[in-house]
């Protein structure tokens, strides 16, 4: 039996249930995902784990609201610390409390990412909104994750994620780790550009099936791009079982494969951190 590269998925929801109450969420599945009944559905621990072990996933990434956290979400870590760690997801327009929240977050569960969807904050990263928890990520060493793209959800402002809104971060922020989430439909070379452009730049191609990528992505992916792009479910959007399976059956060159399934995601993830603590004198 072949051995199968190991995966890390930083994006799954297991909190699943409130999409049902939700007309935006309810049409995406119905029009644009053609999602199935774990669209609506809570995820337990041992369910993903079981789920994560058929499909040869090591580790997953669960975002959490840093205000109000699920306490049945956090016990995921708790009970799994080798399976999952979280990422913070605020809600930049409470301004400072989002972001003393994420903080709080940090100090008492295993944090490694942040992540923002301009969608929903209705503004691009650029942004003044967005400038303390830039600094908070900067702070912590933990990746800002921001969605990028036209939105799947109907009704969603699309050129707020525009991946270009990126460049003048990265250049104002040298030090700030961006992932770009669910890739960039339709702005693929622009940005290809920007990864090749900016050292502290990656992709995640959470959201769409690896079958369906486009073929500039995976040139990139098969070459120099090989070290800035991860794979990703965002679960159910797209099932973590789909993911992994089609991510493997992308046919890219060993070493290619097994920094897109797992080593960039570990490196950017769970790799060493240098936070930055502050000591007020006197």
């Amino acid at each position: 039996m072949t051995k199968l590269t190991p995966m890390i998925d930083p994006l799954v929801n297991v909190a699943n249930a409130w999409m049902a109450k939700s007309s935006i969420t309810r049409r995406a599945k119905a029009e644009v995902f053609k999602a199935g009944d774990d669209f609506e559905r809570d995820l337990s621990a041992a369910e993903l784990v079981e789920r994560m072990d058929r499909a040869g996933i090591a580790k997953a990434i669960i975002g959490v609201d840093p205000e109000q956290p699920l306490p049945w979400v956090l016990e995921f870590a708790a009970s799994h610390p080798d399976r999952f760690a979280f990422a913070a997801e605020p809600r930049l327009k409470h301004g400072l409390e989002a972001v003393w929240a994420v903080e709080d977050l940090c100090r008492d569960h295993p944090v490694v990412a942040v992540r923002v969807a301009p969608m929903f904050v209705g503004a691009p990263v650029t942004d003044a909104a967005y400038v303390p928890t830039i600094v908070k990520c900067i702070e912590l060493d933990v990746p800002l994750c921001l969605t990028t793209g036209i939105p799947g959800p109907p009704g969603l402002p699309a050129d707020l994620q525009h991946p270009m809104a990126l460049d003048p971060v990265l250049l104002a922020y040298p030090q700030l780790k961006v992932v770009m989430l669910h890739g960039a439909d339709p702005w693929w070379a622009e940005a290809i550009r920007l990864l090749r452009r900016h050292r502290n730049l990656w992709m995640c191609t959470s959201a769409w099936p690896p079958s369906r990528l486009p073929e500039i992505l995976v040139a990139y992916l098969r070459g120099a791009g090989a070290r800035k792009i991860l794979s990703g479910s965002d679960h159910p959007v797209v099932t973590i079982e789909r993911c992994a399976e089609e991510a493997r059956a992308l046919g890219l060159p060993p070493e290619a494969e097994r920094r897109y399934l797992h080593d960039n995601a570990m490196d950017l993830f769970f790799g060493e951190r240098h936070s930055r603590h502050v000591v007020h004198a006197g």
